[in-house]
């Protein structure tokens, strides 16, 4: 069962699709299905609980170990892996079984904005990973917050600045990759991912325009950061002979200058190379994100909402109340 076949099976069931994740309701319980593998998907379900370890033990043994359950940014989360001749049914069974379970211990959707934190919400809209009831009127102000940041950020950024943050951060970054060669005399291809993160954050932080030339800059400077752990090593060793780090500082600045030494690097440091560009690759979802990017986002948000209220079927779950809960009043407000 192909992505294809996901999307075409949800849309049927109402979902709004967008790419591998489909948002809709089953059984009064908002809910976001997200495609993981051809035969694997996770169900995350608004279903704020206070002891969620316990709801999650008794549900366990209610339902058997077939659901592998987590408990994520409030929501009710659950992996099914399913079979092309009986996906339909099966899905369809998970999520009945849960929601019933989840009826039966009083466990009901929030009623509150997770924006504002008070009720009366009238629309279903795509948050923090699930499909959340909230104010149209607040979703709305979010989008206005994020959409004029990432235009500020491109109408009011400096290349200059940001380029010496990426510069600091692939200092930062580099330095657990050189710790661990000269403390267990191993490297990490996973601690390779921290360089262009790094990179990233440190050009974000010290306001460079946060347009495509961020990705090109925290690529370039992760592939240069090998050339930095190189020196640095080499730096330590000519140390460890007994230098001093002026005189160590001294030696690697003059070696640069010859050929045979940066040749002599790259020739060492091939498997680093090939670890950075997996850490790329890892790191490739948040290094991507530019200022266009984040309205795309917000509009993408915007196009899951759909109405919220008593009469659109919720009425079930709208009869629970807070102190049925057992949760306390709302908040005055929640920011991101």
């Amino acid at each position: 069962m192909n992505l294809k076949t996901f999307q075409g099976y949800l849309n049927s069931r109402g979902y709004k699709i967008l790419d591998k994740i489909a948002y809709g309701v089953e059984n009064d319980y908002p809910t976001a299905v997200q495609f993981n593998a051809n035969k694997q998907w996770k169900v995350i379900m608004s279903a704020p609980v206070t002891e969620w370890k316990a709801l999650v033990k008794d549900l366990k043994s209610e339902l058997g170990k077939k659901y592998y359950f987590m408990y994520e940014n409030g929501h009710l989360c659950f992996t099914l892996v399913l079979k092309d001749a009986d996906y339909q049914q099966a899905f369809q069974g998970a999520v009945n079984a849960v929601t019933e379970a989840l009826r039966r211990r009083s466990v009901a959707p929030s009623k509150n904005c997770p924006v504002c934190g008070n009720s009366g919400c009238d629309i279903l809209v795509a948050y923090k990973g699930g499909y959340e009831a909230a104010h149209r009127s607040c979703m709305e102000q979010v989008v206005s917050h994020v959409k004029n940041k990432a235009q500020k950020s491109v109408s009011e950024g400096n290349y200059f600045t940001g380029i010496i943050g990426g510069i600091l951060g692939a200092i930062v970054g580099v330095l657990p990759s050189f710790l661990s060669v000269v403390l267990v005399e191993k490297i990490y291809a996973l601690l390779f991912a921290l360089i262009p993160l790094c990179i990233y954050y440190g050009y974000k932080l010290l306001k460079g325009k946060m347009n495509k030339v961020v990705i090109v800059l925290t690529v370039i400077l992760s592939v240069l950061s090998v050339y930095m752990i190189e020196m640095l090593l080499l730096a330590y060793y000519i140390v460890a002979e007994g230098f001093l780090i002026s005189e160590a500082i001294q030696i690697v600045w003059a070696s640069l200058l010859e050929p045979s030494v940066w040749t002599a690097m790259t020739m060492d440091a091939l498997t680093s190379f090939l670890f950075v560009a997996l850490g790329i690759w890892i790191a490739w979802g948040r290094i991507s994100r530019t200022a266009g990017t984040e309205v795309k986002t917000m509009d993408q948000v915007m196009a899951t909402v759909t109405p919220y209220g008593t009469t659109d079927g919720f009425s079930d779950y709208a009869a629970f109340t807070s102190e049925d809960r057992g949760e306390k009043d709302p908040a005055d407000g929640v920011s991101l």
